[in-house]
């Protein structure tokens, strides 16, 4: 693939107190309102005795921030949908655009059951077969014949129209599907959306990425993130890259529980892919660790 300038801001070396602070300043909760509309909410609520309370979701932001600058193999966008209030939390670089790597792929399969629903046709069982091996073994093959069937770039300009993302963007050289521009917050109101589909379009999307195998079709391993055996049920898209701009891209989104969960990754490749797995790997499980404790206290 073609290269592109560098996207986001290291946070290496910072101590653990002050990335910690950051993440929590910054992942105050967002209400969405209308689907994909996004309206920053006026401050935490204040208990009696004055202490504010964060969410499970803010506190896992904060949490997964200050793993990630503990580790410093890479920097993370973390975005977070708690799908039970619609309430979104987010670190600073969530509104970031960065490479999809293989999220583009998600985003074409969301176009190409709109334009059958819009057209009134069901999508045909070849179509149900490469959308599936573009989602779950992430094959490109399969994603090279979607995006040039079904126009990718204008297809990632009508998703971005119909949900109103505000960071996501067809790639500067079109046959690049993989450089597409994509923000945290964006991805997270992908999966918000697929969640509202019908029932049959959704599993479509889904069912790929509830069984999504250890080895992609490319020969490399994606059960990192939230695909780990530290993670239990998740339902995940992942993508990875390089190095446009000298960066590896390290990309691991999808459905915890209640929860809509992504995290994009970047790094240098000096470390290699084995260290930025086991980064990401770690921030995924004190992220969901923090959110499935949450889930048991209040069922």
């Amino acid at each position: 693939m073609a290269t592109s300038p560098a996207l986001g801001g290291g946070r290496h070396g910072w101590p653990r107190w002050m990335a910690l602070f950051i993440a929590i300043m910054v992942a105050a909760p967002l209400t969405l309102h209308a689907p994909a509309v996004i309206v920053a909410a006026a401050g935490t609520e204040q208990p009696t005795g004055g202490v504010p309370t964060r969410s499970a979701a803010q506190q896992a932001v904060a949490l997964g921030e200050a793993t990630a600058a503990d580790l410093g193999a890479i920097d993370v966008d973390i975005a977070i949908l708690d799908r039970r209030d619609d309430r979104m939390s987010a670190n600073s670089s969530a509104t970031t655009p960065t490479l999809s790597a293989s999220l583009a792929k998600l985003i074409l399969a969301v176009d190409i059951v709109d334009h059958h629903r819009d057209a009134g046709t069901v999508v045909g069982e070849p179509d149900v077969g490469l959308i599936g091996r573009a989602l779950g073994p992430s094959d490109d093959l399969a994603m090279n014949e979607l995006w040039t069937r079904f126009d990718g770039p204008a297809a990632v300009g009508r998703v971005v129209d119909r949900l109103g993302l505000s960071g996501t963007a067809p790639p500067a050289l079109p046959e690049f599907w993989g450089q597409a521009a994509i923000t945290a917050i964006d991805v997270a109101l992908v999966y918000r959306y697929v969640m509202g589909l019908p029932a049959a379009e959704r599993d479509l999307i889904l069912t790929p990425l509830t069984s999504a195998p250890a080895l992609a079709a490319d020969g490399f391993l994606q059960d990192y993130g939230l695909l780990s055996p530290e993670v239990d049920g998740a339902a995940a898209k992942q993508g990875w890259m390089c190095c446009p701009g000298g960066s590896l891209y390290l990309h691991s989104t999808g459905l915890v529980g209640e929860f809509v969960v992504v995290l994009l990754g970047r790094g240098s490749p000096e470390f290699g892919w084995e260290v930025a797995r086991q980064a990401l790997t770690s921030i995924a499980t004190t992220i969901t660790n923090t959110l499935t404790a949450d889930a048991r206290l209040l069922s």
